[in-house]
């Protein structure tokens, strides 16, 4: 009776000192983690890493928890095993969230992520030829910094002649008048005009370009020059070109502006600045930059070859002398019927005739009236809700879509382009 009492005293006893040992075990066990811990981490700062990745792998093995995994994330990287180290880095983000492992991971991967980006754009660059690099550049975005230094609102006059739109502006100091040219996404200057406008030295640095014209392909050259409108001043490249009667102001100049045009004044208001509308057209990859020696990816003055619309303005309901456009770089393009047949067509102000100008090969396509008594027309033209019946037709070689200028049109009209909309006023 005494023995059974004695065994079931140390076996109560043995009971209640049993978390204490535990507690004792796991204190030590630890100790002795968090001293491994601290040697790993010793080696990785000692720049052994080889070792401190062998150290650091027992130990997140052994021990719960983001630190020896995020070292370990760490050593992976100095030994150049990327994709191992990210793996770690990623891990740690989803198993321990609130940590400060996991805030350095992140930070980490966004790190690295950049970085990657930034070689690919770098091996891209290094492949693209010089004239592939310099079409690229003339793509560049505008930065907010830029647009925000440009005026509100900006207004001058405009006078009609020879079916243009003609201001007259400051470049490089000298006066100057240009068409105020919707249908060129670049300055232009003709050097037969105004000789003294750039000077030789300019000229000579300048980047030789090819570039189609109506009647063929022409040389020219791209600099920049200083243009002033009123209280609208900004540098600008310009394209020039011996071809007398050619210099316009394009949409490089005013891209940036919703505008109004009347008999008397073009009236500019600055649009809201847009990152994916700067962007647009301008990459890294050269397969989607223009070739600058291929003419017809140089959409630059007037009647020049242009590409097809990179942008849409989704499905909207529009009133009837509401046109809506696409943007192909910087060029407007809206959608017309030409006798029933369904095209696209450049909208531009710097296009003279009272009529449409196309390429000779839209009079079987469109079924064209082609040198009558009457001379070259259109039974008719639909823009939108806008009929025009027995339109004059003028045929150009160097052209890839119709042109369409403001005279069709016959009435002031205001260039949205927030809304991608051109307004006309009836």
């Amino acid at each position: 009776m005494f023995d059974c009492y004695r065994k079931i005293r140390r076996s109560t006893l043995s009971r209640a000192l049993l978390p204490a040992f535990m507690t004792l075990l796991l204190s030590n066990q630890r100790v002795i983690a968090d001293e491994s811990l601290s040697k790993a981490i010793a080696l990785y700062n000692a720049g052994n890493y080889p070792a401190a990745s062998r150290a650091l792998y027992q130990v997140a093995g052994a021990q719960p928890g983001p630190t020896a995994t995020y070292y370990l994330a760490l050593t992976y990287e100095k030994l150049k095993y990327h994709r191992q180290a990210m793996d770690l880095f990623d891990r740690i983000v989803k198993l321990y969230p609130d940590t400060d492992e996991a805030r350095l991971s992140a930070d980490y991967i966004k790190k690295m992520d950049e970085l990657a980006a930034e070689q690919e754009k770098a091996a891209v660059e290094a492949k693209m030829s010089p004239e592939e690099k310099f079409a690229r550049e003339l793509k560049k975005p505008l930065s907010r910094a830029q647009w925000e230094a440009l005026p509100n609102k900006v207004r001058f006059p405009i006078t009609r002649e020879r079916g243009h739109l003609m201001v007259t502006a400051k470049i490089n100091g000298k006066y100057c008048k240009l068409a105020f040219d919707t249908g060129a996404s670049m300055c232009g200057i003709s050097l037969s005009d105004y000789p003294d406008v750039f000077s030789r030295a300019e000229l000579d640095a300048a980047h030789s370009i090819p570039i189609s014209r109506p009647h063929g392909m022409v040389m020219g050259k791209i600099t920049e020059g200083e243009v002033s409108l009123n209280d609208l001043t900004r540098k600008v490249r310009f394209m020039c070109i011996t071809e007398p009667r050619v210099s316009v102001i394009g949409q490089n100049f005013f891209k940036e502006y919703t505008y109004q045009v009347d008999d008397f004044y073009v009236r500019l208001t600055k649009a809201p600045y847009s990152a994916e509308e700067n962007l647009a057209g301008f990459s890294a990859n050269p397969k989607s930059a223009p070739v600058t020696t291929a003419a017809a990816k140089i959409p630059i003055i007037t009647n020049a070859l242009v590409g097809s619309g990179s942008q849409s303005t989704g499905k909207k309901t529009y009133d009837r002398y509401t046109i809506p456009f696409e943007k192909d770089h910087d060029t407007m393009l809206i959608d017309i019927e030409i006798n029933g047949y369904k095209t696209k067509a450049t909208f531009d102000t710097g296009c003279a005739p009272d009529g449409i100008v196309c390429h000779p090969s839209m009079v079987d396509r469109a079924g064209l009236q082609h040198a009558n008594p009457r001379g070259n027309r259109a039974d008719r033209v639909v823009i939108g809700s806008i009929i025009k019946m027995d339109v004059p037709v003028y045929y150009a070689n160097g052209l890839r879509y119709p042109l369409v200028g403001p005279k069709i049109f016959a009435r002031p009209f205001t260039v949205d382009q927030a809304e991608r909309v051109i307004r006309f006023d009836y």
